[in-house]
């Protein structure tokens, strides 16, 4: 099935992961889901239908789930939450 992913390759606490949004299938917001790895998908129903404010409120959603973990992209500087 065809759909619109944001997907970054990171390392939380040393460990490398990718950090998933899917930002839709058919079109932007009809499905919503967030993802740590190959963990069980957590779907949400985005507030908005413009683009960035979903990706914007799906990596609130991952920040609050990686709260207190190191993120850092693969060069070693901070990942950037916004």
């Amino acid at each position: 099935m065809p759909s619109i992913r944001w997907i970054r390759h990171v390392t939380v606490n040393g460990v490398k992961c990718t950090l998933e949004i899917m930002v839709g299938v058919q079109h932007i917001a009809d499905r919503c889901y967030v993802r740590i790895n190959q963990e069980p998908e957590f779907w949400f129903t985005p507030q908005s239908d413009s683009r960035d404010e979903v990706v914007k409120e799906a990596t609130q959603l991952l920040y609050q789930r990686l709260q207190g973990a190191e993120v850092l992209n693969l060069d070693g500087t901070p990942f950037q939450w916004e």
